[in-house]
């Protein structure tokens, strides 16, 4: 009975895998979003010029663990190369 089981799991095991896999990268998707939207994390505008603009730019890990009486103060910054 086991090495029956055994045989019908190997089976179908490229498609256990399959489904897995997608079910791992819908959670790390799903996570990401949620945290985007709880964080407000906002997706950066890459240009083609030499200019880098960072408008009350904030760090996520830093932000995080400063103490609860601390808040953190986002940064700007404007760079222009040339």
């Amino acid at each position: 009975m086991l090495q029956e089981t055994k045989e019908k799991i190997a089976a179908i095991y490229k498609e256990i895998s399959t489904f897995a896999e997608t079910i791992a990268w819908l959670d790390l998707y799903s996570s990401h979003a949620l945290l985007v939207k709880e964080k407000k994390f906002i997706k950066p505008e890459l240009l083609k010029n030499s200019h880098l603009t960072i408008i009350e730019g904030r760090h996520p890990v830093i932000e995080e663990y400063l103490p609860r009486d601390q808040q953190f103060i986002p940064n700007s910054l404007f760079l222009n190369v040339e």
